[in-house]
Formats: C-alpha cells, structure tokens, sequence
C-alpha cells in the first residue's frame, strides 16, 4: 500500500496519466485485498475525481469505478454501488477485458442484491469471456457469483459445479491475488 501511494504521488509529479491511473485502480485493490475496505472505497472516489481531472476518465476511470463497485457493496452501501454500477455500464470502453472487469466486480453485487433479471443477463457473457481473460480477479468473482445465484434458484448441484469449474479454471490462472 505504501508503495503504491508512493508511486502515485511520483506519477502526478512528472504528470504521468496511465501511472495515475494504474495506481488508483492498484492501491484501491490492495487496499480491499488487505482487509481495508473503507479505505479502497475512499481510494476510489479519489481516483475518480484525478481521472476526470487528468483525462483518464474513459480509461482507467472505468476500472476504478468498477472496482468501486465491489467495495460499495461489500460495505453494505448498495445505494453507491448501484450509482457506481448504472455509471459503468454506459461508460465501459470497448474489449473483453473491460467488460469482464466490470462484470467481475458487479455480478456479485446484483446477485446479493436480488436483481436477478440483470445478473441472469450477465452471468452467460461474463462466463463466456473469462475463457478469453482469464484471470483469478475475474474467475472468482464471476464464478462465485453463478453458484450463489444458482443457490437462490435452490439448485445446489448446478452451484456446486460453477464452484468445481471456478476451481479447476483458477488452477491455471498465473496471477493470484
């Protein structure tokens, strides 16, 4: 953490757009990662505000409010998550990366919150894309997201093969976190 808002603080001195960037949407992840929840949301409306103040609102504005998401709901403000959510969904630059962040961080939360018709709507897509990016940010999440879903359709068996497929596909993840 103390790294990364080092490194932050170096890139708004030489003016650095994509350093800036990479470090709000980094720092807000290890903050969240090392059990400060709180923080990573205040990281993120940080970031925010220097995305629209250093032009990088299209691009890394998106992952930031992505993961801004997660936090708001994990921290049980599912107002902000919503806001956050409704924000994403017209700004998400083109690609399947982008789309299988925002999916990993807010399917998840539309499950939780009981809107069924729109996580119904984003579980096939968000599982069709973490074929292409794979990765342990989107694998979890998303995965985790079909078997509670599927629990709340009281289809245990189908949850635990969204579990077991979760769990085999992170075996051959390479990036752990």
């Amino acid at each position: 953490v103390a790294m990364l808002e080092t490194a932050i603080e170096i890139a708004r001195e030489v003016r650095n757009a994509d350093d800036i960037g990479r470090g709000y949407v980094n720092l807000a992840e290890a903050c969240n990662l090392t059990g400060d929840t709180r923080r990573a949301a205040e990281v993120t409306r940080e970031g925010l505000q220097v995305a629209d103040e250093t032009g990088i609102a299209s691009s890394y504005g998106h992952y930031i409010r992505a993961g801004g998401i997660a936090f708001d709901y994990l921290l049980g403000r599912w107002t902000d998550a919503r806001r956050a959510l409704d924000a994403s969904v017209g700004r998400t630059p083109p690609g399947s990366g982008p789309v299988a962040y925002r999916l990993a961080n807010s399917l998840p939360f539309l499950v939780g919150s009981g809107a069924n018709e729109e996580a119904d709507d984003g579980l096939p897509l968000a599982l069709d894309l973490i074929h292409d990016v794979l990765g342990a940010q989107f694998t979890g999440p998303i995965h985790a997201a079909a078997a509670e879903r599927e629990l709340w359709r009281h289809e245990p068996r189908t949850a635990l093969e969204f579990i077991e497929r979760g769990l085999e596909q992170l075996q051959v993840t390479h990036d752990w976190f």
